[in-house]
């Protein structure tokens, strides 16, 4: 799947890991990106789609 959401553009976001030693290591945090048919203006399309913008535009 692609790391970037086509409707509200959320990606990937970068951090660090911190054990109990504290030694820090890079991580990442990836959004839930699917790929759907979702209808836009009339037209329907294939996007790469947050669960999050999935459930707001079943709420409508």
């Amino acid at each position: 799947m692609a790391g970037k959401c086509e409707i509200c553009g959320k990606g990937p976001q970068f951090g660090h890991n911190r054990p109990f030693s504290l030694k820090a290591t890079n991580r990442m945090w990836r959004p839930n990106v699917q790929k759907r048919l979702v209808n836009i203006e009339g037209e329907t399309r294939r996007v790469n789609i947050c669960t999050r913008c999935m459930r707001t535009l079943n709420k409508g």
